[in-house]
C-alpha cells in the first residue's frame, strides 16, 4: 500500500488521498446538487443547474421544459400554410395548404327554422352576380325577391341598374310600376300615374300609405331627394304633368314648421309651401 503525500490530479496523503483534479484541471465548486452537471469554466471544473430550454432530473433524462419553445426557434414554415393535422387520425403537425384547411371548416348549415351553425357559405354559381343573388338565411343563394321582376320582367336588377339620369328610368314593370333610379342603396319605383291631381299635404300623405296599386300595399310620398330624382327623369318615367306642382314629404325646417317642399315639374323650381295648399301627389315604394 502506497504512503505519503499523492501527486497528480490527488491531494493528501495515502493511504486516504482525495480527488482534487480531473486531467489536470482543478476541481471547484463540485456539491452533488441533483440534476446537475460539472462543467469545465475553462480554468476548473464546477458542479452547475442546468438553466435554458432544457431540464434533467437527478436520474439524468433530459427534456424540453414547458412553454421554453418559441417561433423563432421552430422550424421555418413554407409560405401561406397553417400548422395543423387533416390525416383523420394521430399524426405529427403539417403545413396545411389555405384549400387544406378549407377543407377542414364545417359547413354553413343554413336556417330552417330551429337556428343553423357558422361555418363555410357555399359558393356561388356562375353567373349569380348578373343575376343579383344573395345568400340567404336558410343558405342557398337566391335573387332578391321583387328586384328583378317586381312581379314579372322587364324591371332592373339589383347591383347592375345605373345610378338615376342615365337611361335606366322610366323602365315599366309587368306589374305596372316605372322604375325612377337608385337613391341611398335602394331602388325606387313610381306609380304609373299620379295618384292625386289635387290634395293638401296630409291627406297626401294618407292617401299614400293607404294606397294598394299594382299589387302594392308599400307606397308612401317621396322625400324631397326621390321626388328630385322624379323630376330628372320625368321623361322617362311619364305620365307627370309638365306644369304642375308635387308634394315631397320634406318639410323645410323641422316637422311642425307647416312649410313642406314640393317641386314645380315646369321648370325643376324647388319651392316650400304651407301644408294646406292643393298640388299633385305621385306615390313611390322602394326595394
Amino acid at each position: 500500500m502506497p504512503s505519503g503525500s499523492a501527486s497528480g490530479d490527488l491531494s493528501g496523503t495515502y493511504p486516504g488521498p482525495t480527488v482534487a483534479k480531473i486531467n489536470g484541471v482543478a476541481l471547484g465548486s463540485t456539491t452533488a446538487t441533483a440534476g446537475n452537471l460539472l462543467i469545465g469554466s475553462g480554468t476548473q471544473w464546477v458542479s452547475n443547474a442546468v438553466t435554458g430550454d432544457v431540464v434533467i432530473t437527478n436520474g439524468g433524462l433530459t427534456a424540453i421544459g414547458s412553454n421554453r419553445v418559441t417561433n423563432a426557434q421552430r422550424a421555418q414554415m413554407a409560405a401561406n400554410t397553417i400548422k395543423g393535422n387533416n390525416t383523420g387520425g394521430t399524426a405529427n403537425e403539417a403545413d396545411l395548404t389555405a384549400t387544406q384547411v378549407t377543407a377542414l371548416l364545417n359547413a354553413m348549415v343554413g336556417d330552417s327554422g330551429a337556428g343553423g351553425t357558422k361555418g363555410l357559405v357555399p359558393a356561388p354559381a356562375s353567373g349569380d352576380a348578373a343575376a343579383g343573388k344573395y345568400l340567404k338565411a336558410d343558405g342557398t343563394w337566391a335573387t332578391v325577391s321583387g328586384s328583378s321582376s317586381e312581379g314579372g320582367p322587364g324591371c332592373p336588377t339589383i347591383g347592375t341598374i345605373t345610378e338615376p339620369g342615365t337611361g335606366s328610368a322610366g323602365t315599366a314593370c309587368s306589374v305596372g310600376s316605372k322604375f325612377i333610379g337608385r337613391h341611398a342603396g335602394a331602388n325606387y319605383f313610381a306609380t304609373a300615374s299620379d295618384d292625386s291631381t289635387a290634395t293638401i299635404f296630409f291627406p297626401a300623405i294618407t292617401l299614400c300609405n293607404n294606397l294598394n296599386r299594382h299589387g302594392r300595399t308599400d307606397w308612401f310620398l317621396p322625400s324631397l331627394a326621390v321626388l328630385q330624382m322624379m323630376s330628372e327623369n320625368r321623361t322617362q318615367i311619364g305620365s307627370f304633368n309638365n306644369a304642375a306642382d308635387y308634394w315631397s314629404a320634406s318639410y323645410a325646417g323641422s316637422s311642425g314648421t307647416a312649410n313642406v317642399w314640393f317641386i314645380n315639374f315646369a321648370h325643376e323650381g324647388l319651392s316650400a309651401s304651407d301644408e294646406w295648399q292643393s298640388k299633385r301627389a305621385r306615390c313611390v315604394r322602394r326595394t
